[in-house]
């Protein structure tokens, strides 16, 4: 220790007087301590049961409110009300699902692209949500496929031997009670005897 003698400083505690490297500075009487009693309780701090080390929170939006050292608490907290308190907390979550019953919300819009509605990520696709201009499409289609439907069933009656033979071959489609190109009468089934005519 002869060779640093001014390294370090002894603890002002009536009880310790120890040599500490590392002293803490106490905040409200300026002297120094060791780790063991710089709390102001540890060494009876005559000026620390008056410092107050609690921070103000802010009434209405609850947050801590930073006041300087000996600084009035109630003209920071109003001059934090007037210039910097938000009275509202902004919502993170604000797009609703607009599928009924579904209470679910987003951080980000996931709007349909056919009806432009905004949706939740279970109902975001147009089989999920019952999308109304899809509902539309589907049934505008279902009436022109019923129109073909029904115009290729009476071409297929007026033209019965082309219809029952299977497209690109000769092979004839079984259909019960059906006259066969040839002009042969095919048994229905197996149970009738053939007849030929003559």
């Amino acid at each position: 220790m002869a060779e640093f003698p001014n390294l370090g400083k002894h603890c002002e505690s009536a009880v310790c007087n120890r040599l500490d490297f590392l002293p803490i500075k106490c905040s409200s009487c300026s002297h120094f301590y060791c780790s063991e009693h710089y709390t102001f309780e540890a060494h009876n701090c005559p000026t620390g049961s008056r410092v107050s080390v609690q921070v103000p929170i802010c009434p209405i939006c609850e947050k801590p409110v930073p006041t300087p050292k000996n600084g009035n608490v109630d003209f920071q907290v109003n001059e934090h009300i007037q210039n910097n308190c938000q009275t509202k907390k902004s919502k993170v979550y604000t797009n609703a699902c607009s599928v009924p019953k579904c209470r679910k919300k987003e951080l980000v819009a996931m709007n349909c692209s056919k009806c432009r509605s905004n949706y939740c990520l279970s109902h975001r696709h147009e089989r999920d949500h019952s999308c109304e201009r899809k509902q539309a499409e589907y049934m505008a289609t279902q009436k022109r496929n019923q129109a073909s439907w029904a115009e290729s069933l009476q071409n297929k009656l007026h033209r019965p031997h082309q219809s029952l033979l299977l497209p690109g071959s000769n092979r004839w489609r079984r259909s019960p009670g059906a006259v066969p190109p040839t002009g042969r009468i095919q048994p229905t089934s197996s149970a009738e005897p053939v007849k030929k005519q003559q």
